[in-house]
């Protein structure tokens, strides 16, 4: 995976890095930066206290705080300064069930800042003391989106602190349990690459699996076939979702959306990508794939993408 940082910009982005055998990672800078990483989880073969990976038909919208909002949780209001709640992921809500035996959710956060002051906003366990690691920096009146995988704790409860008021949109893709099986059929394990590849660029350059060389088109589909060897690597035919970070080069000045998607489902309402004009900004993905192995990509506004993949879930 990969982050853009502009001069004097802070910047997040998740990610899942492959390990060597010696169980390190190499980090590579073109310019003078501070990093912090941040660990919320590891992928190893299955043992005791492992967990599968259950992808939904489709991500759902599941919490918005902006009134008005179409989301399975409903808040009319910013999430207030220094303030923490409690949701409850469990449930039954635009086609989509996750059972209270979750232990985690992978999903998608975005969150706008409607204060005059620099503001964090952290997911937790509910029923555990707040971590010191946050999801998202956001100076004021800005918005950012991020991928977040957060636990659950007993009851599939998990809390939100936010530094500063905040809007929230939080939406879902998978989660994970103990389970084998479960009511959404069998649990899916995590198979990493050797090293990622390039699967899909819009500018034409070398090396990806598949090229055009315009930008996306807005709110026009474009199907991907995610089962493939390219790249030296192999996602075989049992793979159901692939796992890995999408950019985009924004071709207009103003800001969107970029929703990646299962080919046999109708677009959501949730987005994979928020992008900003004149910005490279990047997020990581997980998206499910058709039976046919397929996926779309659909942009709110003409960008240039890129996707590049690490790994794969299959059972």
């Amino acid at each position: 995976g990969r982050i853009g940082v502009g001069a004097f910009q802070i910047k997040t982005t998740p990610f899942m890095a492959r390990l060597s055998a010696e169980g390190a990672i190499e980090i590579f800078a073109n310019s003078q930066v501070h990093i912090a990483i941040e660990v919320v989880g590891y992928f190893a073969p299955p043992g005791p206290g492992g967990l599968y990976y259950y992808p939904l038909p489709n991500s759902v919208r599941f919490l918005e705080t902006q009134p008005g909002s179409s989301a399975c949780v409903s808040h009319n209001s910013p999430w207030g300064t220094g303030g923490t709640h409690v949701e409850r992921v469990s449930l039954n809500c635009f086609g989509a069930s996750i059972p209270t035996t979750a232990r985690a959710f992978l999903g998608n956060m975005t969150a706008t800042n409607v204060s005059s002051s620099t503001g964090t906003i952290t997911l937790f366990p509910a029923l555990v003391s707040r971590p010191q690691v946050v999801h998202l920096q956001l100076p004021p009146w800005e918005t950012a989106s991020t991928q977040a995988i957060v636990g659950l704790s007993p009851g599939a409860l998990f809390s939100a602190y936010t530094s500063t008021r905040m809007n929230l949109t939080l939406d879902i893709s998978g989660y994970f349990s103990p389970e084998a099986t479960d009511r959404n059929g069998q649990g899916m394990l995590y198979y990493p690459l050797a090293s990622a590849f390039r699967l899909f660029e819009t500018q034409g350059g070398p090396g990806a699996c598949r090229t055009q060389s315009r930008p996306l088109t807005a709110n026009q589909e474009v199907t991907v076939q995610g089962r493939l060897t390219c790249g030296g690597a192999t996602i075989p035919t049992e793979a159901v979702a692939l796992s890995g970070m999408a950019g985009t080069l924004v071709s207009s000045p103003d800001s969107g959306s970029v929703t990646l998607f299962p080919a046999d489902q109708t677009r959501p309402r949730t987005i994979s990508l928020l992008t900003q004009g004149g910005s490279f900004p990047t997020n990581g993905f997980v998206v499910r794939l058709s039976r046919s192995g397929e996926f779309r990509i659909v942009a709110e506004r003409s960008t240039d993408f890129l996707i590049e993949v690490g790994g794969y879930f299959a059972p």
